[in-house]
């Protein structure tokens, strides 16, 4: 499960992916991006990021596949719970690219395809937290190049997987409606690259969506989420 792994961009992988990226392998650069600098998406300390959730709360994601219905418990693991709770309140996942897609494996999301967004939480390192939950058909867990490293990216599983327990991907909740959706989500582009011709997560942190869009244009995308809690409405 090696390939589950997501490199949490260090400083010193940034230099390289910024010396790779002026050899133009990302194609042309983004446009200046207009966020204003207090965005609470720039601010992961502000006090909207950090609202601690409800035991158990909806996500209505609206996909270009179809919608998927996504219950999150926080008793399964709090810390990974609260941050995707507080992350899509805040509209992180709006328009981000499902940008690896392996059929039978997982369908992995969770870069925001905003640069400046991206590059504030590549450093927000959640501490592990072991698995309590059985990774299964439609669970939602954290992606990680090992521990210590989760961010902000996730993936769908498409089986069970005991392998992913027993490396700490502990699941934060599961699709409760829509799965069919995840098999409808485009597995053209395949594993990410250098291994295989997806994305590369260099060019995605640098470059975004604008990247995504210029070279893998038939990428499936989440068009937006709402956040439902239980007796409060969306």
């Amino acid at each position: 499960m090696a390939r589950m792994r997501l490199p949490a961009l260090t400083a010193l992988l940034l230099t390289a992916l910024v010396s790779a990226c002026s050899n133009d392998p990302c194609g042309s650069p983004p446009p200046p991006s207009d966020l204003p600098p207090d965005h609470v998406l720039l601010r992961p300390d502000a006090p909207g990021m950090n609202e601690v959730p409800p035991d158990s709360f909806d996500v209505l994601m609206e996909t270009s596949a179809g919608a998927l219905h996504v219950r999150v418990f926080r008793e399964w693991a709090p810390l990974g719970a609260a941050r995707f709770y507080n992350l899509t309140r805040n509209g992180f996942y709006d328009r981000a690219r499902f940008f690896r897609v392996l059929p039978g494996f997982a369908a992995q999301f969770g870069m925001s395809g905003t640069p400046a967004i991206d590059s504030v939480w590549m450093e927000q390192r959640l501490d592990d937290e072991p698995a309590r939950i059985t990774t299964g058909p439609g669970t939602l867990s954290y992606a990680m190049a090992g521990p210590g490293t989760r961010t902000t990216q996730l993936f769908f599983s498409y089986r069970a997987n005991e392998a992913l327990d027993a490396q700490g991907f502990a699941p934060i909740g599961r699709i409760v409606d829509g799965m069919e959706v995840l098999f409808r989500l485009n597995t053209e582009y395949g594993e990410v690259s250098p291994e295989g011709s997806g994305p590369s997560f260099g060019c995605i942190a640098s470059h975004g969506n604008h990247y995504l869009s210029r070279r893998y244009p038939r990428l499936d995308s989440i068009l937006s989420t709402r956040v439902i809690v239980p007796g409060g409405g969306g």
